[in-house]
């Protein structure tokens, strides 16, 4: 028995002895990293392994010197498996390589794996690319064309005008008015409401283009119908309806222009803008005295429908405000503008008659001076408690006032006389020392006045009444009434 036990006890110290020298402790990884194109040993090589984890073992960096195939070499690489071989250079592309480990009696314990060629990296410069955004300039939503005003380039400091007149179908025409596909344009809105009383050329002229988000064009309902609950029947009145971006539709906003020349020439304007969400109100002011007398034409610019002669002292400015509750029940608006234009003109004339008697020379010369005041101011009082019912009361007063002043002087000669200065003629022949040179000559003279002036006021009030019953279906009740008054 004691001899069995010993000789099981020899048998398993040499099993465990060569199980021991069968299993390695660690390895050692060697390798080689090739240029790809020129096959030559690459330097500068940073070599990670991995673990299947991503957890690193061992970094090294590849060498060449000049003796040895194998360029990197990672130690203490514990036992067999699979790992993850990364390597990396600068201006070559990146490798990860999965290899496996495996130990063999007969081998050192030491792997060497096949040469990894890298490849640079394909870097090619191009031109620079200009990525130009196109914006949607006009869509239709239901029965409202809608124009998206940053999808048109304008110059800076346009105003609106510039920018009506970029808008497709639409018209903007000499004195003001706007047509969209020849239609013409009753009322020109500021987000939602009335601006004015619909007089274009205020806002067309004053009112920054930056500021506009979008440009609707549609039908408008009354507020009567709404009320009354109607349904759109034939045409409606064709507006335009300014919304201006949200920065700009709540607070101040202002627009100032001034200039001055020689010979005391001056040209001067101003537009403010207050938004809350249930008042708006509107200042602005036009003074000049280099006879401005423009208006909005086709393509945006401000152009003269009239030529006029001599020099026109143009002196405007209005108000308008808007208030409304917060139910938009009870909404009220004032509108007061004021123009005043200064006009003078000089001129002069020379003409020859022709007659085989002897021709007729004539100097002429005369002034006109006018001076014209007009005055608008309109209110408007809307309510509509509920559903069925509305009223509105409209009074207004308009006033004008124009006075002429002219005169004319001219004198008919025998002789074409020559003359120092242009005038000298007339100044001499109704002087009381008259030049014997020009009397001599003189057929006739003549000289004359004319004055006028002439004012006009009106105003009155307009009301109108509807009402619903609950009984009625689309029937309903209207009242409607004014007065008017009309004097010198």
């Amino acid at each position: 028995m004691k001899h069995w036990i010993t000789f099981l006890f020899i048998f398993y110290a040499v099993l465990s002895a060569a199980a021991a020298q069968n299993k390695p402790t660690r390895f050692d990884v060697w390798g080689q990293v090739l240029d790809a194109n020129t096959h030559g040993i690459l330097s500068g090589v940073k070599v990670s392994l991995l673990s299947q984890d991503s957890v690193c073992i061992g970094t090294v960096t590849s060498f060449d010197n000049g003796i040895t195939n194998n360029n990197y070499q990672i130690g203490n690489v514990p036992g067999s498996g699979n790992y993850i071989l990364h390597l990396e250079k600068k201006g070559y592309t990146s490798i990860y390589k999965n290899v496996t480990l495996k130990y063999h009696k007969s081998r050192r314990p030491t792997v060497i794996l096949d040469a990894i060629p890298m490849h640079r990296e394909m870097v090619r410069k191009l031109k620079e690319v200009k990525v130009t955004a196109t914006l949607v300039k006009m869509v239709m939503k239901k029965d409202t064309v809608v124009f998206n005003a940053d999808a048109f380039q304008l110059a800076e400091g346009s105003m609106l005008d510039q920018l009506v007149a970029r808008l497709p179908g639409v018209e903007l025409r000499g004195n003001g008015q706007i047509y969209v596909n020849g239609r013409f344009v009753s009322s020109l809105l500021l987000n939602g409401e009335d601006f004015f009383k619909g007089d274009p050329s205020i806002a067309l002229q004053n009112l920054p283009a930056y500021t506009v988000n979008q440009i609707k064009v549609y039908e408008k309902q009354s507020d009567r119908d709404k009320a009354m609950g109607l349904e759109k029947r034939g045409e409606q009145p064709l507006v335009m309806d300014v919304n201006l971006k949200k920065q700009y539709s709540v607070g101040w906003m202002a627009n100032v222009d001034a200039g001055g020349g020689i010979e005391d020439r001056y040209s001067a304007k101003l537009f403010g803008l207050r938004f809350s969400p249930r008042t708006r109100l509107t200042v602005y002011g036009n003074l000049n005295n280099i006879t401005d007398l423009s208006s909005p034409d086709g393509n945006g610019n401000w152009n003269s429908n009239v030529n006029p002669v001599g020099t026109i002292d143009r002196h405007s400015g209005g108000i308008d405000l808007l208030l409304q509750d917060k139910e938009k029940k009870i909404k009220t608006t004032h509108s007061l503008s004021v123009v005043h234009n200064k006009e003078d003109i000089d001129m002069n004339q020379n003409s020859t008659t022709f007659f085989q008697s002897g021709n007729v020379y004539q100097r002429k010369e005369w002034n006109t001076q006018q001076e014209k005041w007009y005055v608008n101011f309109n209110n408007s009082f809307q309510y509509i408690p509920r559903y069925g019912f509305y009223f509105t009361v409209s009074p207004y007063v308009n006033y004008s006032k124009e006075e002429y002043d002219s005169w004319t002087r001219s004198a008919d000669m025998e002789a074409n006389l020559s003359e120092r200065y242009e005038g000298e003629a007339l100044d001499s022949l109704f002087s009381p020392t008259a030049s014997r040179e020009y009397t001599k000559n003189l057929i006739n003279k003549l000289r004359s006045w004319e004055n006028e002036k002439k004012s006009f006021l009106s105003g009155g009030a307009d009301f109108y009444l509807a009402f619903r019953p609950k009984k009625f279906n689309r029937d309903f009740l209207e009242v409607s009434g004014g007065y008017k008054y009309m004097g010198l």
